[in-house]
């Protein structure tokens, strides 16, 4: 009998990977093995080795209707996944998106009903992570994506794991035994062949998939946390996590969290864990609370602080040579009115003076100057670089990123590029 296998998270455990794999070997694993993952649209992204949702769209529209695009239509759909599924001359079907999770369980007990009365089986494949590691991912993605910007010890508060709920949820369904759920921390260095191995275990695919979706260090995370803290949209937080997670490789460090932090994730999750173990694991404790992954200390450590201040001045090393935006003022030949000459003439004047003061490290005067031209300038970034730089030297992060967000804000396409490479260069 026909294998339906869903492939349905958790979030946060190796799914882009598992899936940047099918789209590589769908060929290979349909030809040799009989397991078949259908096409979507994003299995070219998945393959060069971007982040993806996986091959089960308008799969997720029809389990989760608030997804659903005005162009959806159900009975359509389910006369394509019938014809899919049971013409698809192959022993086993894989569907994967981590969001499948999230569908509504009536929704998911008629998809059942439609592959069973059809004589075909339905299994899933669920992974879990442990939890204090799964928080501290969830928590860097929900900055990078999300525009969150609050510390981990508050978001440890309302962190809840969802896979009981989740997996309660199947159960309702299926048999336990066509329920497979493994430990992702167990199995990440071969993600993608766990779960070739899961789907038949007579396959062997020693296929190693690079990570397709890094986690941000913490240092890195607490700099895009600040930029969220006084941005608007996540929209810049966006732009640079994805150039750092596809252009700069940093060595791998445990995630620090304090031991308050500790307590609100064992107080949230801890009966989350001892159901998972025992109803999956025998009793025993493979699901954890803290992984090796995870560092607990009472304070963050000075070199981290430190290591922050390094990363964020790297990131203004380039402020010296960026040609000033001034340059712009200086040289518009439209510019014949009296007055408006004179308000330029004004600006550079200031520009100057504060330039001047800068370099004689009258710093506080220096600010003043900079203030005052960018009042009179208020569409030029370059007071906002110089800015952030001289907050910096006076150990005053807070202002400096305020002013490294205004000046990118302000920034053309150019000026932003030479921001990013100073970031690739540290």
């Amino acid at each position: 009998m026909k294998d339906i296998i869903f492939h349905v998270g958790a979030g946060k455990t190796g799914t882009s990977a598992i899936q940047s794999g099918f789209a590589r070997y769908g060929n290979e694993l349909a030809t040799k093995f009989s397991i078949h993952y259908p096409d979507s649209n994003d299995n070219i992204k998945a393959a060069s080795g971007k982040i993806t949702s996986g091959n089960s769209s308008e799969l997720l529209q029809f389990l989760v209707p608030k997804r659903r695009s005005a162009a959806f239509d159900e009975k359509k759909f389910i006369n394509d996944f019938l014809l899919t599924s049971k013409n698809a001359n192959f022993e086993k079907i894989v569907f994967s998106n981590e969001l499948l999770e999230e569908g509504e369980e009536v929704k998911w007990s008629a998809l059942v009903k439609l592959i069973e009365s059809n004589n075909m089986n339905v299994k899933i494949i669920y992974y879990v992570r442990h939890i204090s590691d799964h928080a501290s991912s969830v928590y860097g993605q929900m900055i990078k994506r999300s525009g969150y910007a609050k510390s981990f010890e508050e978001y440890s508060e309302v962190y809840f794991a969802k896979f009981r709920t989740s997996l309660a949820k199947f159960l309702n369904l299926i048999s336990k035994n066509k329920i497979t759920v493994k430990v992702y921390d167990e199995v990440k260095e071969n993600i993608f062949s766990d779960v070739i191995s899961t789907i038949d275990p007579q396959v062997i695919f020693p296929i190693n998939i690079e990570k397709v979706n890094r986690s941000l260090s913490q240092q890195e995370l607490m700099i895009l946390k600040h930029i969220n803290m006084h941005t608007k949209t996540p929209k810049l937080s966006t732009k640079l996590s994805d150039f750092i997670i596809y252009n700069r490789d940093v060595v791998r460090e445990p995630f620090t969290i304090t031991q308050d932090a500790l307590k609100n994730i064992t107080n949230n999750n801890n009966k989350t864990v001892d159901w998972i173990n025992d109803t999956f694991f025998d009793g025993s404790s493979r699901l954890k609370l803290l992984s090796q992954d995870i560092e607990v200390k009472n304070i963050e450590s000075s070199k981290k602080v430190e290591s922050l201040v390094d990363l964020f001045a790297s990131l203004l090393s380039f402020v010296d040579s960026n040609p000033k935006q001034i340059a712009s003022f200086k040289n518009k030949n439209s510019k014949d009115n009296l007055d408006e000459q004179l308000d330029i003439a004004r600006a550079n004047n200031v520009f100057l003076k504060a330039e001047l003061a800068e370099e004689k490290k009258h710093l506080k005067d220096a600010v003043k100057k900079y203030i005052d031209f960018s009042n009179l300038c208020p569409k030029d970034p370059t007071p906002h670089y110089r800015l952030a730089k001289l907050y910096l030297e006076q150990n005053d992060i807070e202002n400096s990123f305020i002013s490294i967000n205004k000046a990118i804000a302000l920034s053309n396409d150019e000026t932003f590029l030479k921001f990013k490479d100073s970031l690739l260069k540290h």
